[in-house]
């Protein structure tokens, strides 16, 4: 059976994994998948494997309808003929869904792929660097969707108040509004008008919810929240989750919290920030840094340190241009993009090792700085309680990570989720693309 078949078939699946950078001509992939029919001579290392898989295949039936012998075969056929070159230079990318980084996003929009040219439209803070955000805690991702669809009031899309407490027995009263701040500045203004359409008042907050969602004023499953008087809130605008894969590998992106000497990439980050010019005028830790780097001190610098620095420091200005500059200079040098510790396991900087009992209740876990502490505490913890001895472990903490990613041609959306999916045990729209293994 001719290997060629099965080059065929890898080279109609890599087509649609893998596409190319920004700036990187199309054409030249295309030669590339189709160049994959004539390489089986180069496969020196790889030939045995890939016959052995091929002779097992049921006689009879296309080789093109086996999954496992196309992805060998594609998968060989990247790393031999230097898929690198073609994809910025970073070993991994464009090896398909399912090889990546499971991720999620929150937004209060709804859309089918990510486009880096709209930055700036979710919340804005961008504070771990420019680009598109992602966490691997489905929770973090829900928490920003929230807060995003309540800040639509903000955009045009009005929100909907259920006074409870006006009337003073029980009834409510609806009115929808919006927010904005006006032209030629002044504070925050609200403006507010009754409902058309609704009743006057209600019997109770659940009526008049219920009457919303009829009316299609208000989602099923909305984001709602209680303001400060105990009035309900609704927003009219539906939250969305996304479901990513992300081809690529964490150890290819800048560690954030990590010291450069902690880092697979840490070096090149040292090269890179040497290349920027350091004004007299930048704020001091990132002085002191870029003097950690050119000693070689690199377990003195962070990978935050690193990013500014790349980015010039210019001054006490605005981080914007800065960090849109860095994530330029690092997405050409094939850095895809930051990893950082979410709000939850930011502790764990401080803190990564745990002394744990083996129920896993928090009242129960004790941290330290090193594992040196930690077995010193379950020692005397030992000593103290000899009937509890292997009742406890210690373990080293991971927590989980947001993700900050520097171009969007290797994101990969496997699932849309509505305001009642993913967390709540609602529906979710599959996009037709296999969800990685």
């Amino acid at each position: 059976m001719p290997l060629g078949d099965a080059f065929g078939a890898a080279a109609e699946r890599t087509r649609h994994a893998v596409r190319p950078p920004a700036g990187r001509q199309e054409g030249g992939l295309t030669r590339f998948l189709d160049a994959l029919g004539s390489i089986p001579g180069q496969m020196v290392g790889n030939v045995k494997t890939m016959m052995d898989a091929a002779y097992a295949h049921p006689p009879g039936v296309s080789v093109k309808d086996n999954p496992q012998l196309t992805g060998l075969v594609a998968d060989t056929a990247l790393n031999m003929v230097g898929m690198p070159a073609l994809t910025g230079g970073v070993p991994g990318f464009g090896s398909g869904v399912g090889k990546g980084i499971r991720a999620y996003h929150g937004s209060p929009h709804d859309f089918d792929r990510f486009d880096m040219s709209k930055i700036g439209t979710g919340e804005g803070a961008q504070a771990y660097g420019h680009g598109l955000y992602f966490a691997e805690n489905p929770k973090v991702a829900q928490e920003y969707r929230d807060t995003l669809t309540r800040n639509s009031v903000w955009d045009y899309k009005p929100g909907f108040e259920i006074d409870n407490s006006t009337l003073g027995d029980g009834r409510v009263l609806v009115t929808s509004y919006q927010k904005y701040n006006p032209f030629g500045g002044g504070g925050t203004r609200r403006e507010a008008w009754p409902v058309k359409g609704l009743q006057d008042e209600y019997p109770s907050v659940e009526a008049a919810l219920a009457d919303l969602k009829r009316q299609g004023k208000v989602p099923e499953g909305a984001v709602t929240w209680t303001d400060e008087n105990g009035h309900l809130h609704a927003t009219s605008v539906p939250g969305r989750m996304y479901e990513v894969n992300i081809n690529a590998k964490p150890e290819q992106f800048l560690d954030w919290d990590k010291s450069l000497s902690q880092q697979p990439l840490g070096e090149t980050l040292a090269r890179l920030a040497e290349q920027t010019p350091v004004s007299p005028a930048a704020v001091y830790s990132l002085r002191d840094a870029r003097k950690a780097i050119d000693a070689g001190a690199l377990g003195k610098v962070s990978g935050s340190d690193a990013y500014n620095l790349i980015g010039g420091t210019t001054g006490r200005h605005s981080s914007g241009p800065r960090h849109q500059n860095a994530s330029d200079i690092l997405r050409d040098a094939g850095i895809p993009g930051i990893k950082y510790l979410d709000q939850g396991s930011r502790g764990i900087i401080e803190k990564p090792f745990a002394v744990q009992h083996k129920s896993r209740d928090p009242a129960k876990r004790s941290t330290f700085r090193t594992i040196e502490d930690a077995t010193r505490h379950m020692e005397g913890h030992n000593r103290a309680y000899p009937y509890q001895k292997g009742d406890y472990f210690i373990e080293q903490l991971e927590g989980t990570n947001n993700y900050v990613l520097f171009r969007d041609d290797i994101i990969d959306i496997l699932k849309k989720y509505g305001l009642a999916g993913l967390l709540g045990g609602g529906t979710a729209a599959d996009l037709g693309r296999a969800p990685p293994e």
